[in-house]
């Protein structure tokens, strides 16, 4: 038996396998400890990228709502982490994302709109971008993070290295 241990935050994620049986549970920190010395443990840390996007939480357009739904729904159901930052509330953040959307994916009238995605301060695109990404099944790689194993970008990133 084998352990692949991600390291997240305060709690660990292990996936426990043996030929006949997979087990997939958390334990904290002192559990991380004893589990490391009983089996053979592989151990990886994961650093943790936030993923920022940016909405308006007031916006009067319908097409702007559903493109934010649409990003934010995807990351609730994929279990992929993020914050919302609203820039109809809080000013600081409406100036932060207008002068972090780099000049080559600014509108050519106007200010950018939302949604808008950031990894830590990286920019990521707009949704057409998150869009483009999502159907070819390379959202992870667009927020700089890494697949979880066995999804379909993962696998597609193996078989890409191996040729």
């Amino acid at each position: 038996m084998h352990s692949l241990i991600y390291l997240k935050d305060c709690h660990v994620d292990v996936e426990l396998t043996c030929s006949s049986w997979s087990q997939k549970k958390e334990l904290g920190p002192l559990d991380l400890l004893s589990s490391f010395f009983r089996t053979q443990t592989t151990a990886v840390a994961v650093p943790r990228m936030v993923t920022c996007v940016y909405i308006a939480s007031s916006s009067g357009s319908l097409a702007i709502k559903k493109k934010q739904q649409d990003v934010l729904g995807f990351l609730e159901a994929n279990k992929i982490g993020f914050e919302e930052e609203d820039i109809a509330v809080n000013e600081e953040n409406r100036k932060w994302m207008r002068e972090n959307v780099p000049e080559n994916s600014q509108p050519a009238t106007g200010y950018p709109l939302p949604p808008q995605v950031f990894t830590e301060t990286q920019y990521r695109g707009d949704y057409e971008d998150f869009f483009e990404a999502r159907e070819n099944s390379a959202v992870y790689s667009f927020l700089g993070l890494t697949g979880p194993p066995g999804s379909k970008e993962t696998e597609a990133q193996t078989k890409q290295h191996e040729a």
